[in-house]
């Protein structure tokens, strides 16, 4: 499970890059290899209009047919599972190696013929989770007036036709300096935008974040035929019943042999072979003290699926997520969210 993500910005450590690299953290979390590539870092053009790609009998085969410096990069986002694009915007549009690129990519993937439905043909290419990280200075409001969402949702628009899927996240009203007092700025309120950083900016890490965990999660479930998905709700009605009864006989049986716990209130991971004596002993432990444990089985927000939502005495509120793969649980994690 391969995650690319592409800097379309200048800078390699601000808030463009700053998002991605959240994104990144998620995807890794869920098991993708990650990669993260500043395209600023490389000298290419966009489409000359050879048309190597639309030429009869073409062998490109949805790749583009220019070997430039950008070439390694195109051919990691054609075996890629996973594309997140970000760019801040300038002027409306993401910037031009983001353009550039745009056209590289999907070009070569779409085609001048239609079918017997009258719909557009598309190179055949594995579906691929994609999604693009805006950052602007400009207020949500305004963007709207100035109709961002069209200008900048038409290229998420074409990469979820000829890709399959596409999610836009979009950061306002940026804090666009370290040192604001060296720039001639009275349009907008430093203060302000300080306190936007600190305030919503972590929220959009977040978002990141979870957008990072939800692609990955999304194409594992589609192309990993070594993630059970389809026993993912089996195994999580078998966890609830461990917890209703406060027995573990059950579960342990779906233990994988690599199975790895981990819990936001202990620090270290926990792993196969002493889940048992743990979960056993807890279970003991809260039949002892006459705890009432409330169980259900959830929509998550965050990672997409369901997931266990575990109240203790109606008020210490805890979240219970699994992977699963071959039958088994290989992955716990309690979650405080």
């Amino acid at each position: 499970m391969k995650a690319l993500f592409l800097n379309g910005s200048p800078r390699k450590n601000f808030n463009t890059a700053q998002l991605l690299n959240k994104a990144m953290e998620g995807a890794k979390y869920s098991g993708a290899e990650v990669e993260l590539i500043n395209l600023f870092d490389y000298e290419y053009t966009g489409c000359k209009s050879c048309f190597a790609c639309k030429i009869k009998n073409s062998t490109t085969n949805g790749m583009c047919a220019i070997h430039d410096k950008i070439r390694p990069v195109i051919e990691k986002a054609n075996e890629a599972n996973v594309i997140v694009i970000g760019s801040p915007v300038y002027f409306g549009y993401p910037t031009g190696q983001v353009r550039n690129l745009i056209e590289r990519l999907l070009f070569p993937l779409d085609t001048y013929l239609i079918d017997d439905q009258g719909q557009r043909v598309k190179i055949s290419h594995k579906p691929v989770q994609t999604a693009i990280i805006y950052t602007m200075n400009c207020p949500e409001d305004l963007s709207h007036k100035f109709n961002y969402d069209i200008l900048l949702g038409f290229t998420g628009e074409e990469m979820r036709r000829l890709y399959g899927h596409n999610e836009i996240l979009y950061c306002y009203e940026t804090y666009q300096f370290s040192d604001y007092s060296k720039y001639d700025i009275n349009l907008f309120s430093e203060e302000e935008r300080r306190e936007r950083r600190e305030k919503v900016f972590p929220e959009d890490l977040q978002k990141a974040y979870h957008l990072g965990i939800r692609l990955v999660n999304n194409a594992r479930a589609k192309w990993n035929p070594e993630f059970d998905w389809e026993n993912h709700q089996k195994l999580l009605e078998i966890l609830a019943d461990a917890w209703k009864n406060l027995n573990a006989s059950e579960l342990l049986k779906y233990i994988h042999p690599e199975f790895q716990y981990d819990s936001q209130k202990v620090l270290a991971s926990m792993y196969a072979n002493e889940y048992p004596d743990y979960i056993t002993g807890k279970f003991n432990t809260i039949r002892k003290c006459g705890s009432i444990i409330d169980v259900s089985i959830v929509k998550d927000p965050y990672f997409g699926g369901n997931m266990i939502r575990l109240t203790q005495d109606k008020n210490n509120l805890a979240y219970l997520r699994i992977k699963t793969t071959a039958g088994k649980i290989y992955k716990m994690d309690m979650c405080m969210f």
